[in-house]
């Protein structure tokens, strides 16, 4: 069975406050996409891990949006994404409807995974129980996968969450 990343977007791939402006006509602004990952290629192809986002922007531009932004050989291991942790109700009205912890545990009993870890830059609804936080790499979300211990830290968590 190959693993499965969980991968939450702002703060890890590229900073918190980096908004999806490609998708809203800015074109120059597609290289700042995804700008932190290349650290998880090697984890990805050596892992031979698949991709699940959890992310809003995914549900709020789609799977197949936010996959074009990204650079081909993780475009190839995105197989989808979890379910909302926000939805609009109205027009500028959210409701939560989720943790981020929530869609993750929900998509793991969904598709019966074994081998999985989520990589965010929070921990929101992460219970405390060490078989659970296992499975998740926080990191900086000033940083992300900017830092070099944050790869490691990730290599390390799929070793340890092997079947």
């Amino acid at each position: 069975m190959r693993a499965t990343l969980f991968l939450n977007l702002d703060g890890t791939c590229h900073p918190r406050d980096m908004q999806y402006l490609l998708l809203r006509g800015y074109p120059h602004a597609g290289a700042l996409h995804f700008c932190w990952s290349e650290s998880l290629r090697p984890i990805l192809e050596e892992w031979d891990a698949t991709v699940v986002l959890r992310s809003t922007a995914a549900s709020m531009y789609g799977v197949d949006a936010i996959k074009s932004l990204a650079p081909e050989w993780l475009r190839s291991r995105i197989e989808g994404a979890t379910g909302e942790v926000v939805r609009y109700i109205a027009l500028f009205e959210l409701r939560k409807v989720n943790t981020a912890f929530g869609t993750i545990r929900t998509y793991v009993q969904q598709h019966q995974l074994k081998h999985w870890v989520a990589l965010s830059d929070d921990d929101e609804g992460w219970p405390d129980s060490p078989d659970i936080r296992k499975h998740l790499v926080q990191v900086d979300g000033s940083t992300g996968l900017s830092d070099p211990i944050a790869a490691k830290r990730l290599s390390l968590a799929l070793a340890e969450c092997k079947p």
